[in-house]
């Protein structure tokens, strides 16, 4: 869909290279709009050249949003990620494809290939929520829209049963708009 006139421009990103440090191929930016799901980005926050400001639409159909996240470079994690959700988004072809990779419209992303000691690759946006397509599922996989989470204590316990719960109340209304995210902890963001 095109961008609303007065539209904010992020900042732009590139391809990554193997190394998981993008360089050179230049992606054009994403215009910055409020939708329903998607919090306020400050005008501070769109001038800071380690956020980036990412939409994602769904590969099996460019004119349908998938979803859209808050990336800071610097931390490599996504501060947030908001999607809608709906059964359109939950039943078809796909299946859980645990097709690791990078995002192709970000650079400077954590290598989460092997994920980290003692931490589960958990999910911001579902697996289970985006089965329209196996390529629709696969960018769920991608290490922009993962944030390492303890197993046993959050990822395969508490959080799984929040997105199961969310699937569930998504199921009985038309669309449910949901936000996941992340609470960094360093230097520049102290508790």
């Amino acid at each position: 869909p095109d961008s609303p006139e007065g539209a904010v421009s992020a900042a732009p990103a590139t391809a990554p290279a193997n190394d998981g440090v993008a360089q050179g191929l230049s992606i054009t930016p994403t215009a910055y709009f409020s939708r329903t799901e998607t919090p306020l980005i400050t005008d501070e926050q769109l001038a800071d050249e380690d956020l980036h400001y990412i939409v994602h639409m769904l590969p099996s159909d460019p004119s349908v949003r998938n979803y859209a996240m808050l990336y800071d470079a610097s931390l490599r994690m996504a501060y947030w990620v908001a999607y809608p959700l709906c059964d359109y988004y939950m039943k078809g072809s796909g299946k859980r494809t645990d097709d690791w990779g990078y995002d192709p419209d970000i650079d400077m992303q954590a290598n989460l290939e092997r994920g980290i000691d003692g931490y589960d690759r958990g999910h911001q946006l579902p697996s289970a929520d985006r089965l329209t397509t196996k390529a629709d599922n696969a960018t769920t996989f991608y290490y922009t829209n993962i944030t390492p989470q303890t197993g046993k204590g959050l990822n395969q316990s508490i959080w799984n049963n929040l997105e199961e719960k969310v699937r569930r109340w998504a199921s009985h209304t038309d669309t449910l708009y949901v936000v996941t995210g992340a609470m960094p902890t360093d230097e520049r963001h102290p508790t």
